[in-house]
């Protein structure tokens, strides 16, 4: 196991259509699984700081529960305002039973 990656959930424990929400070194993070695929985002809204597991999954978008803003999972970026700035994402990897997330986002471009 890298010690770039730390291991939060078992597989079983993350099915599609739902929010995780956890933590990787003290950061809120949310794991989904979309199209078979494991995303981790970060877990508060760019917009108002609104904790995004309490909001709704639809398709590839997480909804904000306060404003209705809209991030897409794959890249974190926002779908629909009010939020301008993209969610950070973190690498994940899906083995043996186990989801590890990177202990830090990727770079944005």
């Amino acid at each position: 196991m890298s010690e770039d990656f730390i291991a939060v959930a078992q597989s079983k424990d993350v099915a599609g259509g739902s929010l995780h929400r956890l933590e990787v070194d003290g950061k809120p993070v949310i794991l989904v699984r979309v199209q078979g695929k494991v995303c981790a985002l970060a877990a508060i809204c760019t917009h108002e700081h609104a904790d995004l597991s309490e909001g709704d999954l639809e398709d590839e978008t997480i909804w904000c529960p306060l404003h209705s803003s809209g991030f897409n999972v794959f890249s974190g970026e926002v779908t629909s305002p009010p939020a301008e700035i993209p969610l950070d994402v973190y690498d994940v990897r899906e083995g043996e039973g186990y989801i590890l997330v990177s202990r830090n986002p990727r770079a944005r471009d």
